[in-house]
Parts: C-alpha cells; sequence; structure tokens
C-alpha cells in the first residue's frame, strides 16, 4: 500500500483560503486528479497551477470540516478505464472560484500505489481521504460537487449511522433518550403536586418540577419545615414518671412523653391545693376547701379576747361579797 506525505496547499489555493475566510468565496472541490509525473526533488509544490501527466480524474465523494483546523476530501479511483498500469505519483485537488477551476493542493507519494489494467473480472480501486491543515477551518464555507459518486465507505458509514439511529431512535414503545434535550413547561395550575398523565415530555418534566419545588417548601429537615399539618401515626410509650424530652429524638418518642408527662401531671394535680380553692371566711361550710391563714389571725385575736373577757368575770366574782339568789316560782 502507497505512502503519501501531507498535503500541500498552492500559492492560488492559499488566496482562495483567504478569500473564503473573509466571506467572499465558497470553497467547492470540483475535482481530484492523479499523475504519474515524478517532480524533481526540492519542487516548490506550492507554487504549481496544474499536474503534468494526469492519469485519471474523478469528482470527490465526500468533503467535511474536521475541526476548526482539518478539512477531510474522500476521493475513490478505479481501474475500470485503465489500459496501461502506471505508479500514482501526485494526487491533486481543484476547486471551482466563479467559474475557474484551480489547483488546490498537491499530495505527493513517498511510496506510490500501482494501479493496475482492469482484468475484465474483479476491478481495483484506491481510496484516499486527503487531511488539508487550514486555519480557521471551521469559518470556511465548503462544497462537494453533487455528481460525486459515493464510495465504499461512504456507504458503509451510512450504515453506521443508520445502525446508530436504530439503535438510538425514541419512539412511543422504545429507544434511548439519555442524552435528548427537552424543553420545561411548568403548569400555570393552583394544584401544588399536579398527577402525571399522558402528554408530552416537556409537560411531564413541568409537573414533576412543580412537585419538586412544592415538596422544597414544604419539607421537614433538621433546620426547617412546617409540621402545622404534620401528623404522628402513633406515640411510643414511656416509663418514667414526668418524662424529659431529650434532643436527637424521634416524634413519637417525644409526643409520648409528653402524653405520659400530661397523664402524670394530672394525676398529681388531683391532690393538690391551689389557691383558687381557699376558703377567706369562717361561715364556709364546703369540706374539701381549705381554710385560709389570714382566718388563724382572726380566731387568734377572737381566742385572746375570749381569754381576757374570763380573766375580768374571775376577778369581779373573787372580789365581791356573797349574792344570794331567790328563786321566784
Amino acid at each position: 500500500m502507497g505512502v503519501y506525505k501531507k498535503a500541500i496547499i498552492t500559492e492560488q489555493g492559499e488566496a482562495a483560503l483567504a478569500q473564503a475566510m473573509a466571506g467572499n468565496e465558497v470553497i467547492r472541490f470540483s475535482h481530484a486528479r492523479i499523475s504519474d509525473y515524478t517532480y524533481p526533488t526540492g519542487t516548490d509544490f506550492r507554487k504549481l497551477t496544474e499536474l503534468q501527466d494526469i492519469k485519471q480524474e474523478i469528482i470527490p465523494s465526500n468533503v467535511q470540516i474536521m475541526n476548526e483546523s482539518t478539512i477531510s476530501v474522500r476521493t475513490l479511483f478505479e481501474n475500470k478505464a485503465v489500459l496501461t498500469e502506471y505508479l500514482i505519483q501526485n494526487i491533486g485537488l481543484y476547486i471551482m472560484i466563479g467559474d475557474r477551476e484551480i489547483l488546490f493542493s498537491v499530495s505527493q507519494a513517498e511510496t506510490p500505489d500501482l494501479m493496475p489494467v482492469y482484468n475484465g473480472i474483479a476491478p481495483s480501486s484506491f481510496l484516499y481521504n486527503i487531511f488539508l491543515a487550514v486555519s480557521q477551518a471551521d469559518e470556511i464555507s465548503v462544497n462537494v460537487n453533487p455528481a460525486g459518486t459515493a464510495t465504499i465507505q461512504d456507504i458503509i458509514e451510512l450504515q453506521e449511522s443508520i445502525d446508530d439511529l436504530n439503535h438510538s431512535k425514541v419512539t412511543s414503545d422504545n429507544g434511548n433518550i439519555s442524552d435528548t434535550v427537552s424543553r420545561i413547561e411548568v403548569p400555570a395550575t393552583a394544584d401544588r403536586y399536579p398527577i402525571l398523565e399522558e402528554g408530552k415530555v416537556s409537560g411531564l418534566f413541568g409537573k414533576v418540577q412543580k412537585c419538586l419545588d412544592s415538596l422544597k417548601t414544604d419539607k421537614i429537615d433538621i433546620m426547617n419545615g412546617d409540621v402545622a399539618n404534620t401528623k404522628v401515626s402513633k406515640f411510643e410509650a414511656a416509663a418514667a414518671s414526668f418524662p424529659v424530652p431529650a434532643a436527637g429524638e424521634s416524634p413519637k418518642v417525644l409526643w409520648g412523653k409528653m402524653k405520659k408527662f400530661t397523664e402524670d401531671f394530672k394525676n398529681w394535680y388531683t391532690g393538690v391545693c391551689t389557691i383558687g380553692s381557699i376558703v377567706n371566711n369562717c361561715t364556709s361550710s364546703a369540706a374539701n376547701r381549705p381554710l385560709s391563714a389570714a382566718q388563724g389571725k382572726v380566731l387568734m385575736d377572737l381566742y385572746t379576747q375570749l381569754n381576757g373577757d374570763l380573766v375580768n368575770i374571775s376577778k369581779y366574782t373573787s372580789g365581791a361579797a356573797s349574792i344570794n339568789t331567790t328563786y321566784v316560782r
């Protein structure tokens, strides 16, 4: 198999590129030609305007901008019309500038391919993918003559593309959407958690987005959240008397402790005397209400008064003459 040097763009090809980068021209690859001429060492291929001893020409089948610095051109040469074998020494690419065709680039052989004579049974062909190093290639408009013949490689790549499409295409019951981009259409409904129903993907994702937004607002976490309507399905019973809630406990444990604390307090409260139940008089007959301490002072004053009166009576009776009492019937 032959080996060919890097393609050299001619001076007139570079001028055409400058026009294309300025937006004044479209690079349209018109022909590829091969010659068996052996150029002497030191030949400046940039100054060539035509190949010598051209043996065959074809229309390129495929032109692609590979990246910002490379253009790829595919050519296929067959031997069906070859009557005398020859060595493929040079491959030239031609472009159209207006109505004028110019030599755009030359690829010289280091080890040339031998184009054989057609034997009438099995044709031979050579497929060349020529890569052109072009500055700012992604800014150049390129085209290929639509009359070009598809190569076997073109057909293989087309089949591979079809196979990839069949493998990844999305249908109503199959397909891979892992890299499919979709818009999101959030519904305007007041329903904060809309139900997912059959419909467009953008609408489905929109409903999911609204549910996520509502969940983000409503969710309860360790730092935030509204528990106003949150229900605790059960309490975990506490054994200790007057249990105290502790940080880190689950709601069912906390509310279980609160329930037990309330029950213990209720039982304790039945034997507790409150200030409101104290009686501040000596006339109440309630058997289940305590007497105010203030009534102790009242009773003490009465007791003191009574003792004073008894003392006075005793003095009076001890110093007086005997009194005769006559009972009248």
